[in-house]
C-alpha cells in the first residue's frame, strides 16, 4: 500500500504519477521498467518517489489498482439489466466505452497483466492477482446474469462459458493493444459479434 503521504496529494497529482508510471511499465515491462524513468514520466523528484511508496513492487500494485478502478467504474454506472435486449445492449455499450474513452486504459492494463505474469518477483503478490481477478470475478457474473436473463445459452456447462469467456477477453485485450484505435474498432467488434453468436442460445443463433 502506498505510505498516507501519497493520499494526501491532491486527485490530479496522484493520477498523474499513476499514469506516469503505468506507461513506464507498460512500455518496457516491470523489470525493464527503472525508477528514473518513471520519476520522469511522473514529474516526480528521486527523492519524492520512496516518501509515497515502499518499493518498485508497491508502486505497481497501486497502478494495477488505478487501472482496474478506471476499467471497471463504468460498470457501476451501467443500466439495469432485466432481460435479454437489455443485457446485450448493456455489454456492448461496455465495448463502444473501451473502444472509445477507455481505450488507453484497456492497452495499459493489458501491458501491465502481461509484465506481472512474466515478473517472477510479482508472481506472489497476492494483491496484485485480486486486482487483476476483479475483472474475472465481473465476467463470471456476466454469464450467470446472461443465463438468468435468456441472452447466453444454457446447453454448455455455465463453468465452461465463463472460462470461454475470460478467455476470450484476454485474447481481445492482447490482440487490441497492437492496434490503432482506428483499427481497433472494427476488429474487435466483428469479433464480439461472432462471440455473441456462439454465446447466445442455440435455437436463436444465426
Amino acid at each position: 500500500m502506498p505510505h498516507s503521504r501519497f493520499d494526501r496529494l491532491s486527485p490530479e497529482k496522484r493520477e498523474q504519477i499513476l499514469r506516469g508510471a503505468g506507461r513506464e511499465f507498460a512500455a518496457h515491462g516491470y523489470d525493464g521498467a527503472t525508477i528514473q524513468a518513471i520519476l520522469n514520466y511522473a514529474g516526480i523528484s528521486a527523492g519524492s518517489a520512496y516518501y509515497y511508496f515502499d518499493n518498485k513492487a508497491d508502486l505497481f500494485t497501486e497502478v494495477v489498482r488505478f487501472y482496474m478502478s478506471q476499467l471497471l467504474e463504468p460498470t457501476a454506472r451501467a443500466a439495469p439489466i432485466h432481460d435479454k435486449d437489455s443485457f446485450w445492449a448493456s455489454f456492448l455499450g461496455s465495448i463502444e466505452i473501451a473502444l472509445g474513452q477507455k481505450y488507453d486504459e484497456h492497452k495499459v492494463a493489458a501491458a501491465l497483466r502481461r509484465a506481472w505474469l512474466m515478473s517472477r518477483e510479482l508472481r506472489d503478490r497476492s494483491e496484485i492477482e485480486l486486482e487483476f481477478g476483479r475483472n474475472e470475478t465481473l465476467l463470471r457474473n456476466l454469464v450467470v446474469l446472461g443465463r438468468q436473463v435468456g441472452a447466453i445459452r444454457t446447453d454448455l456447462p455455465a463453468d465452461f462459458l465463463i472460462r470461454c469467456v475470460i478467455a476470450f477477453n484476454d485474447a481481445a485485450d492482447d490482440w487490441m493493444a497492437g492496434m490503432p484505435p482506428e483499427t481497433a474498432t472494427g476488429e474487435v467488434t466483428r469479433a464480439i459479434a461472432a462471440f455473441r453468436r456462439f454465446l447466445e442460445p442455440v435455437e436463436e443463433a444465426t
